[in-house]
């Protein structure tokens, strides 16, 4: 049941306040805080709370999450006392399984926030594959959503000159290849939405004005970011683009070598993901679009086929009707949000899982185990998703 609320802002004395760029604004927000900072952080109680939490977060014991990119490394983002705008470093796994891990640091926000005259706060990065030797850092003055791209070698352990660098704005960037990268940012009147964020994808050339990037898509004035993205992987590379409708809800396409837009058969709320064949579906509400299996299809799609099949397809420069993989029926696995699994709509076969633990096993440099694969096995049975195997 769809529920609409209508809001009359005729007599919201505060609406002026959602001019979110007008200094008035900003100063309003200054009182209140100062306000707020002469009523609240006062005291003995205060002050001794806040040196109790500041020696926690910058406790040199706690452990160091890592993210793994697949080149071999673990990477981290370590701040401290001393370096309390970032170290972005990163180790192998021998040296994160040590006690005392050796890092090797790749970039110091702090350092460069010292050289620049800037109160840089690291904002994420996206890093070229396959090679790993590039990437796109973005840095965000006082942490703000806005942020600045600039192109890092990783190799060198600088800045790329003459590289990809973007003005401050809400921006998203992907890599495509070493010479191109899918952009959303403010690329002049009209670009943005309402709210501030990027309303065009395109596709940016190395060496060639950000004016003369190609147009991928274009959203909404009301929408929230419009983003595209490509996944690299062998026998699998293909295009997305996501509209975001708001918070919650966005639209998803896969993008063919043609041009044509594909809606990916998904809920507007639900979170997804694909690797190789597989595609991952995570909903927010039940949804009638999960009942039944995606078929795994290996044909190009024609005007007369099932969008949905394009997803999952592979590269039509082979021929993929002798393919082992055939013979997979791909099933989305499915949380409705009550904490229970949709088991029935899950189905896995034991070579299929003995494959894909073992590339992940081997990707992680361990040893690839029966017990592993046993236990598996012996999950997806309890979920009902299959008959057990002796």
């Amino acid at each position: 049941m769809q529920v609409d609320t209508v809001i009359d802002n005729a007599d919201d004395e505060f609406r002026w306040l959602e001019s979110l760029d007008a200094e008035t604004v900003a100063q309003w927000v200054r009182d209140r805080n100062r306000e707020t900072l002469a009523a609240v952080a006062i005291g003995d109680t205060f002050t001794g709370r806040t040196s109790e939490i500041r020696q926690v977060l910058d406790a040199g014991d706690r452990i160091p999450y890592p993210g793994w990119r697949g080149d071999g490394y673990y990477y981290n983002v370590w701040t401290d006392a001393s370096h309390p705008r970032g170290l972005w470093r990163r180790t192998t796994l021998d040296q994160y399984l040590r006690r005392e891990p050796e890092w090797d640091v790749l970039l110091d926000v702090d350092a460069l926030a010292a050289e620049e005259g800037e109160n840089w706060v690291w904002g994420g990065v996206t890093v070229l594959r396959a090679g790993y030797r590039r990437c796109l850092v973005s840095l965000s003055r006082c942490g703000a959503d806005a942020v600045v791209v600039r192109e890092f070698d990783l190799d060198r352990r600088g800045f790329v000159a003459d590289g990809f660098t973007l003005p401050e704005a809400k921006t998203n960037v992907c890599w495509i290849d070493a010479d191109h990268i899918y952009v959303g940012t403010d690329f002049g009147a009209g670009s943005l939405t309402t709210s501030g964020y990027p309303r065009r994808a395109k596709r940016w050339r190395r060496g060639t004005p950000l004016s003369e990037a190609e147009t991928m898509y274009e959203g909404r004035a009301d929408d929230l970011p419009v983003r595209a993205t490509h996944d690299p992987t062998a026998d699998f590379a293909r295009d997305f683009v996501v509209r975001s409708l708001d918070f919650f809800r966005r639209e998803s396409y896969l993008r063919t070598s043609a041009g044509e837009l594909i809606r990916i058969p998904v809920p507007e709320d639900a979170a997804w993901d694909v690797h190789r064949e597989w595609l991952l579906v995570r909903l927010r509400s039940p949804s009638s679009t999960a009942t039944g299996p995606v078929q795994q299809r290996h044909h190009a799609v024609s005007q007369a086929s099932h969008r949905k099949a394009d997803l999952l397809r592979h590269s039509p420069a082979r021929d993929h009707q002798d393919s082992p993989r055939n013979g997979l029926t791909i099933h989305m696995s499915i949380g409705n949000g009550d904490g229970n699994p949709s088991a029935a709509r899950l189905h896995v076969t034991e070579a299929a899982v003995g494959k894909h633990v073992g590339n992940i096993l081997t990707k992680l440099d361990l040893p690839p185990s029966d017990d592993t694969n046993h236990r598996v096995l012996a999950v997806l049975t309890y979920l009902g998703a299959r008959p057990a195997t002796p």
